[in-house]
């Protein structure tokens, strides 16, 4: 994942550069100044096609994207569905439209909003530093971004799983039961180092894995780390 953003990341410098030196003809269009969040909230209901927006981190910047979503969405054509995909601790609430689906996940994300599956929103610069959003055109970019979205999609904990599953992943039962999935313990084991009957423990288990919207402990334990409630492994 991490390299395969590296990747991406180079691919839309290289188009930033190749326009503002204005060697060559580069599908990019600037936003006029506008920020990330305002570009968005100006396109995202024309778009034609369904939209996937990732937001990279939880500062100033993102939380006015996420908030830019949320006024865009009731907006979006009929039809079209919005994938939202953002880290665990940002979202405050999801955008009011029955089609909109929000994930969040650990994983480092390229900021962008793909719109129809034909243009993509991202950060640049209008050349004195100061940040700006503009639209590439470039297929590659555009398919790379797909690409990027839809593992990272597939990956991530649906946010309604993740807001069930809320404090309990943090109490330190729920924090020493992930650590036995992941490790792979028997069931036996684990409930004999918790200190808890096997039926207790196992009912722990069904409910993080409930909480995650994991189909097998190993997917449970993959997920507890990309959502930060587990340490990676060394």
């Amino acid at each position: 994942m991490e390299n395969n953003l590296a990747r991406i990341q180079q691919l839309i410098e290289m188009t930033m550069s190749a326009h503002r030196r204005r060697t060559s003809v580069v599908p990019f269009t600037g936003c006029s100044g506008e920020s990330m969040a305002a570009a968005a909230e100006r396109l995202i209901p024309a778009a034609k096609g369904d939209v996937a927006v990732m937001i990279s981190g939880n500062g100033g910047e993102a939380h006015a994207l996420y908030a830019a979503i949320g006024r865009a969405a009731p907006r979006i054509r009929t039809g079209t569905t919005l994938r939202l995909l953002c880290p665990a601790r940002l979202p405050a609430g999801t955008p009011h439209r029955p089609d909109c689906e929000v994930r969040v996940t650990a994983a480092p994300l390229q900021e962008a909003v793909i719109l129809g599956g034909r243009l993509v929103l991202a950060h640049t610069d209008s050349g004195d530093g100061a940040p700006q959003a503009a639209v590439i055109r470039i297929p590659l970019v555009v398919r790379a971004l797909e690409s990027l979205f839809a593992a990272a999609w597939t990956a991530a904990v649906p946010l309604d799983a993740h807001l069930r599953l809320g404090p309990r992943a943090h109490a330190e039962t729920s924090r020493r039961v992930l650590e036995h999935l992941r490790s792979g313990s028997t069931d036996d084991v684990a409930a004999r180092e918790l200190n808890v009957s096997l039926r207790t423990y196992r009912r722990h288990v069904a409910e993080i894995m409930r909480g995650l919207g994991a189909s097998s402990r190993f997917q449970a334990g993959v997920r507890a780390i990309e959502l930060g409630l587990l340490p990676p492994l060394e």
